[in-house]
């Protein structure tokens, strides 16, 4: 493993992005020395980042240069960051093309998106430098969890568009060069996660990357099958709030190190924690976090407030103060006992995927209902609540009433794998309620915790 270690970590993989000339591992060296800079030169050097980002928006940028009146030539002085408006994801769906820049080619631009999560994707484009900053961030972060590169990964993971390019042909390869394997998790029944244990154990990762509502699945099958997987070293959650119960439920299954990662598809990795889980560390080299009230004043450390976003690096398609639709409080501690001067996140609040488990012993989370929801047009947001054990119901938003063959054809899907007595119920809504975190909840498990325990103890014989 040491050998396969060095050959792919220093020599294959630095030879691909040598011919790819990305810069990634330029880059890479570039943040391992700044993460140890001082929080005084870590906010100099974000500061002069943002300043040119807000220049380049102000002048280059429609949405912006309309907003601000810039006309030509750039103002004696650029907006302050503050001046700026929260940008929604209504905003980018409503008008993309006036949020990109016009000076940055279209042939640089990658299109991008995320998977639904909240009931309804989100479009949008990276240039080629954000893609390889938010590369770079990614290997120096999972050194804090001591995976280096040539380290052989598993990613449980139910991204549609991970997923899909995973299967392609440069996905593939790409999964060999970094030693990536992609597990899916859309389909987590026991037989499922039993046979993940054995791919694992056949793979040997030193790495698990995984939702912490299906790692939570996963980690119970490991201890009721007494199933070992003795090659891992850490493990990295992200996409959920990760609960203490169920930190203490991975380390105790996996035997391996948990760390939690902060992050979205539109702006990447924006915090992780390292090996003293004192808060998330913020790649503020990277990236601009912002928590605030609701009239947009500062919060104080450890206060819970909106998070917001600015992207450093996409010029293509600016995020300048993006409303990610979380809510986060920022440390009381001014600076980590690790010795790295980057600014840390106490914690991450309103990040919930719950799992629906149905009588029959099988079990799905949020990726299976937005695959199966999206599969025929009509509705538009949707959430999936389970107050019973044998049934569910799904409340949706929709501008016309949703054909009653697209009904019948979730209803059966549902049924094929909950069983024929389960009972699907439909309830059209004007809008979806937000939780406590101010995220919508794509699915919400009511079941008490009693229910839910003799729930599965009845489905795995005990």
């Amino acid at each position: 493993m040491r050998l396969e270690r060095w050959f792919f970590g220093s020599l294959v993989y630095p030879a691909y992005h040598a011919l790819a000339r990305d810069h990634v591992l330029g880059l890479t060296r570039e943040y391992e020395i700044n993460q140890w800079k001082s929080t005084t030169e870590i906010q100099d050097l974000q500061s002069a980042k943002l300043a040119k980002l807000l220049q380049h928006a102000a002048l280059h940028v429609p949405h912006y240069r309309q907003l601000f009146g810039v006309r030509g030539r750039l103002q004696s002085s650029t907006p302050h960051l503050s001046d700026w408006p929260r940008l929604t994801k209504a905003t980018i769906r409503t008008k993309p093309d006036s949020l990109i820049a016009t000076n940055i080619a279209r042939t640089d631009l990658e299109p991008n998106s995320t998977s639904g999560s909240t009931g309804e994707p989100l479009y949008f484009y990276t240039d080629g430098r954000s893609s390889a900053c938010r590369k770079a961030s990614v290997i120096r972060n999972r050194r804090w969890a001591g995976i280096e590169l040539g380290d052989r990964e598993v990613r449980l993971w139910g991204s549609p568009l991970d997923k899909a390019q995973a299967q392609r042909l440069r996905g593939r390869v790409h999964g060999w060069l970094t030693r990536t394997l992609m597990l899916s998790a859309y389909d987590l029944s026991s037989a499922s996660l039993g046979r993940y244990l054995q791919v694992m154990r056949s793979y040997r990762p030193k790495l698990l990357i995984a939702y912490p509502s299906v790692l939570e699945l996963l980690a119970g099958e490991m201890l009721r099958t007494g199933t070992q997987v003795e090659s891992l070293k850490a493990i990295i959650v992200s996409a959920e709030t990760l609960y203490p119960h169920q930190r203490d439920i991975f380390r105790t299954a996996f035997q391996a190190e948990v760390y939690n990662r902060y992050g979205s598809r539109e702006v990447g990795d924006v915090a992780q924690e390292c090996a003293v889980h004192d808060g998330l560390h913020i790649n503020a080299d990277r990236v601009v976090v912002e928590i605030v009230r609701d009239d947009l004043t500062p919060c104080a450390p450890g206060e819970v407030g909106e998070v917001l976003v600015t992207d450093l690096n996409n010029y293509g398609m600016p995020f300048i103060r993006y409303a990610i639709g979380d809510r986060a409080a920022v440390s009381r501690s001014s600076r980590c006992p690790c010795g790295r001067g980057l600014p840390l996140l106490a914690e991450v609040a309103g990040r919930s995927m719950d799992i629906i488990r149905f009588p029959n012993g099988v079990s799905v989370g949020g990726t299976y209902w937005t695959f199966l929801l999206r599969t025929k047009p009509g509705i538009d947001q949707f959430q999936v609540v389970q107050e019973a054990p044998d049934e569910v119901q799904i409340r949706y938003v929709s501008q016309a009433e949703v054909a009653v063959d697209t009904l019948a054809f979730v209803e059966r899907d549902v049924r094929s794998r909950a069983g024929e007595n389960f009972r699907v119920r439909f309830k059209r809504v004007a809008d979806l309620p937000r939780g406590a975190g101010g995220k919508h909840r794509l699915v919400v498990n009511n079941l008490r915790s009693e229910e839910a325990v003799a729930l599965t103890r009845s489905t795995d014989g005990r």
